[in-house]
Parts: C-alpha cells; structure tokens; sequence
C-alpha cells in the first residue's frame, strides 16, 4: 500500500526536486564564499580587479548561498599569495578598499614572502603604514554578520604586523635604509 501511495505521489509530482521520495533529503551550503572563481579572479585587469572589489555588494540570494566579502576576501588573499604583484601600481586605489580586502592582500603578501616568493616592497610599506593610521576603534559598517566583513581595522592592523614579521625575518628580501626606517618606525605601533 506504502509502494503504491509513493509511485502515486510521484506520478503527481514528477520533477526531482519535488518528487515525495526527496522530503528527507537535504542541501548543506558551506562557506564564506565568493561571487566568482578564482579563474575569473585570476583573469581580470588589475583596475578591473579593484573596481569590482571596490563596488560589488553581495544581495540577499548570495547571503542565503553564504557569498560575502569574506569569501571573496579569501580568494583574494589566495591569488595574491600566487601573485604577489597582481596589484602593483594600484596601491593607492588599493587603498581604498574595505578593510577585509586590505587585510586580504597583506595576508596574500605574507604567504608568499614564506614560500619564498618576491612581494612588490614599497606596495607592501604602504599598506603597513595604512594599517598603522587605522584606528583602533573605529567601527565601519558590516553587510550581512559580521563573519561576513570586517567591523573595524583590528584584523588588518594584525595582518600588517605579521606581514612585517615576515618581512624582517626573510633571509632573501633586500630592504634598503629607507624601507628599514618605514618598518622600524611604524607611525602607530600595531597590535
């Protein structure tokens, strides 16, 4: 009798996805993710790059799928670690962006000085000297939670200090007496 009630509900409702033998299943989103892959990531100009990370804002069908800043930030971080110099001449446009982005791109930096690859320097002193200023306090609005963007300028004043970190501690970067000063000397000690 169960067979037969089954066979009928599906003959009722025949597409997949609303077939009655589909109740108990279930679809489990992971994420932060981002809105495009890393070959679309990795296929832009620089200028395009940072225009679109400058003006995407994920909408409510991308946060039901988990999409935010975060996992774009992740992307980000990862592309830059392969590509150290993906943005050079954009520091100042860089500079510009969310906080997560500029927190994306020191971390990015910071891997790839551990896995011994060459980082665009003076780019990389600028940002630390940004994240200097940044204050401490200041609250910056959030869209979505705040594990989807971040709320302040904590997270990439630590990521500055840990890419400095990497920086004095790599055997095989020159520095000269100039990025030593900047280094040495930062504005506002990050913590």
């Amino acid at each position: 009798r169960c067979r037969t009630l089954l066979e009928k509900l599906n003959e009722e409702f025949p597409n997949a996805r609303y077939a009655a033998a589909r109740v108990l299943e279930s679809e489990t989103l992971t994420g932060p993710n981002s809105p495009i892959s890393m070959e679309e990531l990795e296929g832009m100009e620089p200028t395009a790059l940072v225009r679109r990370l400058k003006s995407w804002q994920p909408s409510p069908e991308d946060r039901f799928k988990l999409v935010s800043h975060e996992g774009m930030g992740r992307l980000l971080e990862e592309a830059v670690g392969k590509n150290p110099s993906m943005l050079t001449g954009l520091a100042d446009e860089a500079l510009g962006l969310r906080p997560v982005y500029r927190r994306s791109i020191v971390e990015g930096w910071a891997e790839a000085i551990k896995k011994g690859t060459a980082i665009p320097l003076s780019q990389a002193l600028k940002f630390i000297e940004d994240a200097a200023q940044a204050s401490e306090s200041e609250v910056i609005p959030v869209e979505g939670t705040i594990y989807d963007d971040d709320g302040d300028y904590l997270a990439y004043r630590r990521a500055a200090g840990r890419l400095i970190g990497c920086i004095i501690s790599c055997e095989t970067m020159e520095l000269s007496s100039l990025s030593l000063i900047h280094i040495s000397e930062p504005t506002r000690p990050i913590s």
